[in-house]
């Protein structure tokens, strides 16, 4: 009768612990992961898709919580574009936060003791849910997609230089459908779209048409929003100052400062940011209140509210 090879059970003893341990160090990384995947929203890739499988339910549940029934009380556009103020009782400020996809960001903005208007995404294979966060909000706009000159995000729907104005007016007319009250509209990229005269024309002529206002976020110096909506006889609102365009808190604050005291000699600002963990930081410090300006939302710069 064969004896058996003892030698043989421990080495295969120890591939079984090793496995399992590697197992385990495996569930605990997807853990860890999944945990602070939020810490990576600036990079807006494909790996929000894994967390919209419950985003929906945890929107859900957010509306139920919500004694103000805010989907019911969203600010309404009049019938025709709104006019910016020729002067406000104090300096005012409007803070837009783009990129905005997701519960947490939500609760963060939420969280906030100054007004800030989210720019949220439209609907993408990356985040195929993003338009219901809306119904969070009484007051947001949409960052809408646009070519950009170095950079594409094959996850979004974008425009490019060279569309069809109707295929611009039909991506519009979509748009719509997802953010039914959506009034104000600012670009996620675009540095090569909006230095496009034609290309701008025919964006901007469509959503006039849908009642959209437009605000230059300025990803280019070289956008020509302001000369194509002077021949629509209109009045362009862009981006006065960028929070955020590194990740650091000393720079944040700075450009927050030079936001204030911008309002503080022509009226009013409009600064742009991103959900960072950063930028949050430096827009719940408590003095904000007491420093001479008051926070509004976008639409409380024009005359018609």
């Amino acid at each position: 009768m064969a004896v058996p090879n003892r030698n043989i059970f421990s080495v295969g003893k120890i591939a079984f612990v090793f496995s399992f341990l590697l197992i385990l160090h495996i569930a605990y990384s997807l853990f860890f992961f999944w945990q602070n995947v939020d810490d990576f929203e600036d990079s807006q890739t494909s790996l929000y898709a894994i967390k919209y499988t419950i985003e929906n339910q945890h929107i859900q549940d957010a509306k139920e919580q919500d004694n103000n029934n805010i989907e019911n009380t969203h600010i309404t556009l009049p019938n025709k574009l709104p006019q910016l103020r020729s002067k406000f009782e104090k300096p005012v400020v409007a803070i837009i936060i783009d990129d905005i996809i997701s519960m947490k960001q939500v609760k963060r903005i939420k969280a906030l003791d100054i007004k800030v208007t989210p720019s949220i995404m439209p609907n993408s294979t990356a985040n195929p849910h993003s338009n219901k966060l809306r119904e969070l909000f009484s007051f947001y706009m949409v960052h809408l997609p646009l070519e950009a000159e170095n950079f594409f995000q094959k996850e979004h729907v974008v425009l490019h230089v060279g569309d069809s104005e109707e295929s611009i007016c039909k991506r519009i007319e979509t748009i719509k459908q997802e953010f039914p009250e959506v009034m104000f509209l600012n670009n996620h990229t675009g540095s090569k779209f909006s230095a496009d005269f034609d290309s701008m024309e025919k964006l901007l002529r469509c959503l006039k048409d849908s009642g959209i206002v437009f605000i230059d976020s300025k990803t280019t110096a070289k956008s020509v929003a302001k000369k194509v909506y002077n021949t629509l006889g209109e009045e362009l609102l862009s981006r006065d100052v960028f929070l955020d365009y590194e990740r650091n808190r000393s720079i944040i604050k700075k450009q927050l400062d030079a936001t204030i005291s911008l309002a503080k000699k022509k009226g009013y600002a409009v600064a742009i940011g991103h959900p960072y963990a950063e930028t949050f930081e430096i827009l719940n410090d408590k003095t904000l209140l007491d420093r001479g300006v008051e926070f509004v939302y976008v639409y409380e710069l024009y005359e018609v509210f």
